[in-house]
């Protein structure tokens, strides 16, 4: 199951479930936060639905694991993520199996922040996620989801990066401007890796010696 979040960004939403449907297959939830206006032409790929929502960012993924807590796997996909290979999400998620985590590649991101970074969409197997007991850390507001991921399955050797492209379309890499959507996740950075760090101290070596146990037997 993948999620989909947006907010502000119609055009860009439009541009990533539009390069889905050509490359994809699997279903989702696309999640539209706040003002709906600039979402009206949007087109869902076929398996797909939509939920319009006040809730915050990580809250999609909180909401779709717990109205979907048995799937087999759980993707993100960002509005600023472009699927480039055909059947990207299959090779995705026969590389995460249950208990793994998958990433796509992303044109010049993985080659700077992989494997210290999530350079793209990713896929988490089910049983991982139910293990952890989260598909979001519910300490954290708006980030750092990914690197708590990328930290665990690391460690349990349980990280795999998937040949297969989902350009990431971000500022960072001057394919597209800044915008209010990047200002809001910046202000969340502090505060979230304060938490983060807190819980991995008290949390991360028993979470990861029991997922790679998982891992070992799978």
């Amino acid at each position: 199951m993948w999620v989909m979040s947006s907010r502000g960004r119609g055009q860009m939403c439009r541009e990533a479930l539009a390069a889905f449907a050509r490359h994809g297959s699997t279903p989702g939830v696309l999640y539209v936060q706040g003002d709906t206006r600039g979402y009206e032409d949007v087109v869902l790929p076929d398996g797909w639905k939509r939920i319009d929502t006040g809730m915050r960012f990580l809250d999609h993924r909180r909401h779709c694991f717990r109205e979907y807590p048995d799937e087999p796997w759980y993707g993100f996909l960002a509005d600023d993520n472009r699927p480039a290979t055909d059947g990207f999400d299959a090779a995705m998620i026969g590389a995460a199996g249950a208990w793994r985590l998958a990433c796509a590649k992303s044109p010049m991101r993985e080659l700077a922040i992989w494997p210290h970074g999530i350079p793209s969409a990713m896929v988490l197997g089910g049983n991982l996620v139910r293990d952890v007991g989260w598909w979001a850390p519910p300490h954290v507001g708006h980030c750092t989801t990914d690197v708590h991921w990328l930290t665990i399955t690391r460690a349990a050797g349980a990280a795999v990066l998937v040949d297969a492209v989902v350009e990431h379309v971000h500022w960072q890499e001057g394919n597209r401007p800044k915008d209010e959507t990047d200002l809001t996740y910046r202000k969340h950075v502090d505060s979230d890796v304060t938490a983060m760090n807190d819980w991995m101290s008290a949390n991360l070596d028993a979470v990861v010696a029991r997922v790679k146990t998982h891992v070992a037997t799978a």
